[in-house]
């Protein structure tokens, strides 16, 4: 499982490996397990393209923060359960899985609220 803590950047890595070649951009899905609804945001490899795993950032940008989800940067709420779905594209700004060339990977991600910007 993935923790994501909320207000802070998130690093973490996933064993898969990209098979598209050039600048891609992984599109990342989150869905909350309660309530369905579904976020989006771009995150880069910051892995050698010969690792046989992917180390992806997403920046969550807390109650005051703003986002920018083209670079990594959203607000999750509310806190709890996810599914984090891992889309592989070369688009450096598509936010639409439709539009992503496949589905990568499937993770389990638990959003952790800090209580110092607790959301309402």
């Amino acid at each position: 499982m993935i923790n994501i803590t909320q207000n802070k950047v998130n690093t973490f890595t996933v064993y898969a490996k990209g098979t598209l070649a050039g600048t891609i951009r992984y599109l990342l899905e989150f869905e909350n397990k309660a309530t369905g609804t579904k976020d989006y945001c771009l995150s880069t490899n910051a892995a050698d393209s010969t690792c046989p795993f992917l180390v992806l950032s997403v920046t969550e940008a807390g109650r005051t923060g703003t986002e920018d989800k083209v670079n990594g940067k959203l607000k999750l709420t509310p806190a709890g359960g996810h599914t984090l779905n891992i889309y592989e594209q070369s688009s450096l700004t598509n936010l639409a899985p439709a539009l992503a060339t496949k589905i990568f990977g499937i993770e389990e991600v638990n959003i952790i609220r800090d209580n110092d910007d607790a959301y309402t």
